[in-house]
């Protein structure tokens, strides 16, 4: 009978449960991680900004952005 050295018994669990890492939760009714964003440009800078960022919008997350003066924070 063919048997199996005790290192590769565990490793070939190890191997069977990998998958199960990339497993996540479902969030109730389909609902994405809001992304926050908190920066203190100058106007110039922040409409740069918004433009590169306007590609990454409505693909994967919501993404809001939340002008805080730095004497504020």
């Amino acid at each position: 009978m063919f048997r199996l050295p005790r290192v590769l018994v565990p490793a070939l669990a190890a191997l069977a449960l990998l998958p199960l890492l990339s497993c996540a939760p479902k969030r109730a009714g389909g609902t994405r991680t809001k992304i926050v964003i908190w920066e203190q440009m100058d106007a110039e800078e922040r409409n740069r900004f918004e433009a590169n960022l306007a590609g990454y919008r409505g693909v994967d997350s919501p993404v809001e952005i939340q002008h805080i003066p730095y004497e504020t924070q």
